[in-house]
């Protein structure tokens, strides 16, 4: 039986999933060898240290999710302008008044839907010009009649406001994100990197000793208690890109401020 020595390539906030999950879920299959009870004891602390660290040194970088949250209600916000002008546009018993002052919003705050895939950056550089535009529409916008929930008398105004906001607010996460970057202590950042290396290295231990210790069972029986055991740390493995999951040294891991759990395609492709 081979045990699969991937754990070099896991990030700090891959690490802290998996050990969770294997403190949280697995007992039943760590209850059946005596590796697991040496070396459980000693991945706790470590696990508790690496729970303890501050988000920026767990996650690839921080306020991915806050910023995934905003960008949707951003972009939901954007569509729903469009689309609200389009319908206008094209419905044949309207005013032409109506439909040229509907146009004029799409054209001054939502030209395309494009532009609602721009980066995080690009979006909120773009709210903050809006921002000063919206006092020349301020009333045609107020003339224009929307939905709301509960029904009440909210106007295109609303909207646009809502949408402008939730720009800003991507350029506001966007500049703490930059602080808690560079705020970041060195030395607990040299912490961080040194209790990866030591969670690591007992990983390593753990399924070295639990290798030995079934070496006299019956192949499938031990090769399925490695994989019920450490099968969630080679998920994670696996889904790191470009990196194998059979091997790589411990003492090259990956950049701390490049960890997190796998992002969403939209924090992958989006953010700057």
């Amino acid at each position: 039986m081979t045990a699969q020595w991937n754990f070099s390539i896991l990030t700090t906030g891959d690490l802290q999933l998996a050990l969770e999950d294997l403190f949280e879920n697995r007992k039943k299959h760590t209850d059946k060898s005596a590796a697991s009870t040496i070396y459980l004891g000693q991945l706790a602390p470590l696990l508790e240290k690496i729970q303890a660290l501050p988000p920026v040194f767990r996650r690839r970088r921080p306020f991915a999710e806050e910023l995934y949250q905003t960008d949707l209600l951003h972009d939901g916000l954007g569509a729903a302008i469009f689309f609200f002008t389009e319908a206008v546009a094209r419905h044949p018993k309207l005013s032409a008044g109506l439909k040229r002052a509907v146009m004029s919003v799409r054209e001054s705050f939502v030209p395309a839907l494009s532009d609602l895939k721009a980066t995080y950056a690009d979006e909120a550089h773009t709210a903050r010009k809006r921002r000063d535009e919206l006092k020349t529409h301020r009333q045609a916008l107020k003339s224009i009649p929307v939905p709301s929930d509960p029904p009440g008398k909210a106007t295109m105004l609303d909207w646009v406001e809502d949408f402008i906001t939730q720009g800003e607010t991507l350029d506001d996460l966007l500049s703490d994100r930059a602080t808690a970057q560079a705020t970041a202590n060195e030395a607990t950042r040299e912490q961080a990197r040194d209790l990866r290396l030591k969670t690591i290295r007992k990983l390593n231990g753990y399924r070295s000793a639990l290798a030995d210790e079934l070496e006299d069972h019956d192949a499938s029986e031990g090769e399925d208690l490695d994989a019920l055991i450490f099968g969630y740390f080679d998920e994670l493995a696996g889904m790191r890109p470009g990196r194998s999951t059979t091997g790589g040294s411990e003492e090259s891991p990956p950049k701390e401020e490049d960890e997190a759990p796998p992002p969403s395609d939209d924090e992958r492709t989006r953010t700057p």
